[in-house]
């Protein structure tokens, strides 16, 4: 996955945690909150790619989480992703 097309690896991890934090939060997004979310943390990844660490992708997520937590939302932490296909795996904080 840590192909030539940057952009797209960085948008397949953010929709990804997207989701999951959709999911572990019991609720969607209001109107254009996701596309916000997911703008954001490609910019966190795409400070870091290319790279395959599991690690450092997670770290580059959760500074972006970290703004949500600011706002008090406590929610879940991104544990780590795969680099070869995006996966992310979450925890609660």
């Amino acid at each position: 996955m840590m192909g030539p097309d940057l952009e797209q690896a960085a948008q397949i991890i953010a929709e990804n945690v997207a989701s999951a934090f959709e999911r572990a939060c019991d609720g969607g997004f209001e109107e254009n909150e996701r596309e916000m979310f997911v703008q954001g943390l490609m910019r966190e990844l795409l400070a870091v790619l290319p790279t395959s660490s599991s690690h450092v992708l997670a770290v580059a997520c959760n500074r972006h989480l970290s703004v949500l937590a600011e706002c008090g939302m406590h929610e879940p932490w991104v544990e780590a992703v795969d680099p070869d296909d995006g996966v992310v795996t979450m925890r609660q904080a």
